[in-house]
Parts: structure tokens; C-alpha cells; sequence
């Protein structure tokens, strides 16, 4: 989907063994959905920086994907924000995409934080956790 854009804007896109191993049971287009929307965000905001990468992962201990990416990391502040219906910290941003992600994730049994924890977050840009929800 993207891979024309990830070329021309020389992005490097990667994927953990433990990522490509996993097997996540969700509707597929749930969760294609919520990745095209992080990915289209880690595009626009790694446009200025020198290093250009997305990446997925997943830690088995706690059942989270990870995808990160080396652009500019998310305040603190906005962390919990960025899910609200209609805020955006883009230009032209709508404020919908993320927010659509939380609750169709959540219809799931599922959840998606963004984090600055050095954990998760080892790339030092946008960090986002999707998670199974807790019974």
C-alpha cells in the first residue's frame, strides 16, 4: 500500500522475527486499518528527519505489537490526546484516523496507547502499543 511512498521518501521499513512469527486473531481489516493509519502519520512526520524508519515488533510476555518509528517523538501531553475525536497536531489533520483506531480496536477486545517509555519506544519517535484488553 505503501510502498511507492516508503521509496520515494526513503523509508526504511522493518519488522522483528518475533512481529513476522506472531499471529494475532482479530478481523483483518481491523487491524490493516489501524496500521495504515500509523503508517500514513509516521510519513508525514518523518519528512524531516535524517533517519527514516518504521518498524513492527511484538514482546511475547504482554502479547503487545509495537510499531514504532525514528521521527519526531509525540509530547508527553498528547500522548492521551492524540485518541480524541477531531485533535490533530497536523496542519491538515482531521483528528479522526486515531480515534476510529481506539474504538475499532477496542469493538475487538483490543487497545492501542502511544508511549514514551524506553521500553517500547527504542527508536525515540511515535511509539504505539496495541494490546488485548484486560477481562
Amino acid at each position: 500500500f505503501f510502498a511507492k511512498q516508503l521509496k520515494e521518501e526513503n523509508i526504511i521499513l522493518t519488522a522483528s522475527d518475533s512481529f513476522k512469527e506472531h499471529i494475532i486473531s482479530i478481523k483483518e481489516p481491523t487491524l490493516y486499518t489501524v496500521m495504515i493509519n500509523i503508517i500514513n502519520n509516521a510519513v508525514y512526520w518523518l519528512r524531516n528527519s535524517e533517519k527514516r524508519e518504521i518498524r513492527f515488533d511484538y514482546l511475547k510476555e504482554n502479547k503487545e505489537i509495537l510499531i514504532l518509528n525514528s521521527g519526531r517523538k509525540i509530547e508527553e501531553h498528547r500522548l492521551t490526546k492524540i485518541f480524541d475525536l477531531f485533535y490533530s497536531n497536523r496542519p491538515t489533520g482531521r483528528g479522526i484516523g486515531l480515534y476510529l483506531a481506539k474504538q475499532t480496536l477496542n469493538e475487538n477486545y483490543f487497545d492501542i496507547e502511544a508511549t514514551n517509555h524506553r521500553k517500547y519506544n527504542y527508536l525515540n519517535g511515535a511509539c504505539f502499543v496495541i494490546k488485548p484488553l484486560s477481562n
